[in-house]
């Protein structure tokens, strides 16, 4: 098959299957949430800076690119490796917040990765963080938070590593009676919304516990990401504000806004 040949038959097998998943993808509304945490993820990017996180940058990148690959996955029916590119973006980002705390370390990483090694990221790695007083706090109120991120890496290690049948392309057997390349699952993308919803909620918890007093200048963007995040985290974090004074006035009466715009509703008190 000479290269135009090719170019026409991938032109037929996916880009018009695409089209039609991305038509289907609007009318279910779908991707106008995964463009929406999409989105919610650019606004957490950009509160990164150089001089104060300038080690974060370099090694979230992969996060970034993870993200933007997956969402192009996603919506050409590639629902396992989408799945795969979030594990990548959720393991990418908490190395730099660890590897931010850790420069000379990070050094030697960069050195070790020169000679083709990489750093090693496990699931043991998210305990660090729980021994910052924020992380406790957040921990006492929400008792199954570190268990939940566990669980959740887990879960998306399993499209890695194959673990079991529904975290393969080998279901999939619709696709090859129908000779199509790829085909919109209404489950499968439903599951990765699901995962990305986990996945924002994750990066941008642990990343305001560690830096909220720097990303207090932030006034505008704190206020959007904070109140994308799950009901109940928004509820743990206002009620952190009086000890650990996470926000500022200005940032919370906008968050207060934004939350009642979205009909949700917090306890009283946190308006002292």
């Amino acid at each position: 098959m000479s290269s135009t040949d090719m170019e026409k038959y991938f032109e037929e097998l996916f880009v018009s299957e695409a089209q039609t998943i991305k038509s289907t993808l609007r009318r279910k509304y779908l991707l106008d949430k995964i463009n929406e945490l999409t989105s919610i993820f650019l606004e957490l990017w950009g509160t990164l800076s150089p001089e104060h996180s300038l080690i974060t940058i370099q090694v979230t990148m992969d996060s970034l690119d993870s993200i933007f690959s997956a969402r192009v996955l996603v919506i050409h029916g590639h629902y396992v490796q989408a799945n795969m590119l979030l594990r990548t973006a959720l393991e990418s980002w908490l190395l730099g917040l660890y590897y931010e705390d850790h420069p000379v370390e990070w050094e030697r990483i960069v050195e070790e990765m020169k000679k083709e090694k990489v750093p090693i990221f496990s699931s043991q790695l998210i305990e660090y963080f729980f021994k910052f007083e924020e992380f406790k706090a957040f921990q006492d109120r929400n008792p199954r938070f570190k268990e939940d991120i566990v669980n959740f890496y887990s879960d998306l290690s399993s499209y890695v590593h194959a673990v079991g049948i529904q975290k393969t392309n080998i279901k999939n057997l619709k696709r090859i009676e129908k000779n199509k390349y790829t085909m919109f699952s209404q489950k499968e993308i439903e599951q990765f919304v699901s995962n990305l919803q986990h996945l924002m909620n994750y990066l941008i918890i642990f990343t305001f516990l560690r830096y909220y007093s720097y990303l207090k200048r932030y006034r505008k963007r704190i206020p959007k990401l904070i109140s994308a995040l799950t009901p109940s985290y928004v509820q743990t974090l206002l009620e952190l504000n009086k000890k650990f004074a996470l926000f500022t006035y200005r940032t919370k009466i906008e968050l207060l806004r934004l939350l009642a715009e979205k009909n949700i509703i917090v306890a009283g008190d946190v308006f002292d």
